[in-house]
């Protein structure tokens, strides 16, 4: 613990990563106005069962708000943003693959989950940085740049020939970068998320 704290830290490193998870989510959330039409269409729904897969995503978002405390005390900050990075990856894919409806509705808990504890980990990081004042305003204008490049990348590769299946193809790609930027912060023990995840654990006992 001792070389953790001795050893040079880059703050950009986590802010830089900070950014990036809210566009992620962004585009993650972003991307399903435009594709919901072909989605209604694939598998025969009205508008009203297709509330559904929101009710779903909310769910989650509502389990995330109510466990990432106990979470990250559990497993450290930058475990915990792994675990819902991993999760948000995970039901983009399932959205992208599913052959029933069913399967993409229980997905969407899963969405709402990741997003949700990204959400929590993310703005906690952020307000505990020396600069969190000025910086969390930054953090949720990259939330609306992801929020923007959703629909438009989705809306380009439609147009481009791709279906609803092949856009979210793409979207889990470019959420699951995440995945590989935090697995990189866990192999280089990277000092100041690592060490908010033991003051969380502290102060949650």
């Amino acid at each position: 613990m001792a070389q953790l704290s001795s050893q040079p830290s880059p703050r950009w490193i986590g802010v830089a990563l900070a950014f990036y998870a809210f566009i992620a989510i962004g585009i993650a959330e972003g991307g399903l106005g435009v594709l919901l039409p072909s989605i209604l269409q694939e598998y025969s729904l009205t508008t009203a069962s297709v509330t559904l897969l929101f009710v779903s995503q909310i769910t989650g978002y509502i389990f995330a708000a109510f466990t990432s405390s106990l979470i990250s005390s559990r497993l450290g900050l930058a475990r915990m943003l792994l675990m819902a990075a991993g999760t948000l990856t995970l039901a983009l894919a399932i959205y992208a693959t599913s052959p029933v409806w069913g399967l993409m509705v229980a997905a969407g808990t899963l969405l709402g989950l990741g997003i949700g504890l990204i959400d929590a980990g993310v703005n906690t990081y952020i307000v505990q940085d020396e600069r969190g004042a000025s910086l969390i305003g930054t953090l949720h204008g990259f939330y609306g740049v992801g929020a923007l490049s959703g629909p438009a990348i989705a809306t380009t590769l439609l147009a481009m020939g791709m279906t609803w299946r092949q856009v979210y193809v793409v979207l889990t790609g470019v959420v699951g970068l995440l995945i590989v930027a935090l697995l990189a912060v866990l192999v280089i023990r990277y000092p100041p998320m690592h060490l908010r995840g033991v003051a969380t654990s502290e102060g949650a006992s």
